[in-house]
């Protein structure tokens, strides 16, 4: 009974050191792709009190309404 526990407790000591040796880092993710320069985006606000076609309505933190839009990117709605 002895020896089956000396045995069981070699078989782990030598599986955990095996562990211990396997543990490298994993590689590094790949970097992102490189943005298309061609691809402006440009964002126009005004300040209106309606709101206006192709705008979106936002309010400042002073409590007047203003009006958004991003054109151009790839998609031409600011997407990049």
């Amino acid at each position: 009974m002895q020896s089956n526990f000396r045995f069981c407790a070699l078989v782990l000591a030598v599986s955990l050191c095996g562990c211990a040796l396997d543990k490298t880092p994993p590689p590094p993710p790949p970097p992102p792709p490189s943005p298309n320069v061609d691809a402006q985006v440009t964002l126009e606000i005004q300040q209106s009190s309606t709101g206006m076609p192709g705008y979106l309505t936002t309010y400042g933190s002073n409590g007047l309404m203003y009006v958004y839009r991003f054109t151009g990117g790839t998609k031409k709605h600011g997407n990049v």
